[in-house]
């Protein structure tokens, strides 16, 4: 935290964690490892947060357009039917300079606060007969599952609201590999 002799205050947070599971749901596991936490703000309203990188004193990495930055690696069990293994990441920015799509000509005046949340190298299983390591993050498919197994997959999601109240949405998932197991009179 910072104080300026102008009374101004800005608060920069960087925190990890090694691993937060919760507890007393039954049919549902959630499991989050290596979290990482990042935080920045002002007092002023309308103002700018600070540039951490630029305090060395500090010790913190954050820039002027960090707002909070949250990730790690998850595991999540839905009643031992829908089972996750993957790594995530939230960020909420603050972004300049972008190209206007509602105007012909190039346009870089749209500004505003950007949320992305990514899924990365996500191993996906909904059926029965698969496990989930919690512990080392990992899910085992074996041959007699029977169930829908997506592995190598990513998701991101953007979510732009631009200063002017506009809002632009964009999605790209990719699947590495989908395999449908137990079914083999089918295949």
């Amino acid at each position: 935290m910072l104080q300026t002799t102008d009374d101004r205050n800005y608060t920069g947070l960087e925190a990890t964690f090694g691993t937060i599971t919760v507890h007393g749901l039954d049919a549902l596991g959630v499991t989050v490892s290596d979290l990482q936490v990042a935080y920045t703000t002002t007092s002023v309203e309308g103002g700018n947060r600070l540039d951490w990188s630029s305090v060395t004193e500090a010790n913190v990495d954050l820039t002027a357009d960090d707002q909070f930055k949250v990730g790690g690696a998850m595991t999540l069990d839905v009643a031992d039917v829908l089972l996750v293994a993957t790594q995530f990441e939230i960020n909420k920015q603050s972004v300049s300079g972008i190209d206007d799509p509602d105007t012909e000509q190039a346009d870089t005046t749209l500004s505003g606060d950007l949320l992305t949340i990514g899924l990365t190298e996500a191993h996906v299983f909904a059926g029965t007969g698969a496990t989930l390591d919690v512990s080392a993050g990992t899910l085992t498919v074996p041959s007699d599952a029977i169930g829908f197994e997506v592995s190598g997959a990513s998701l991101d999601l953007a979510m732009l609201q631009t200063t002017d109240d506009r809002n632009y949405t964009g999605l790209e998932a990719t699947f590495g590999t989908i395999t449908v197991h137990g079914l083999d009179a089918l295949v």
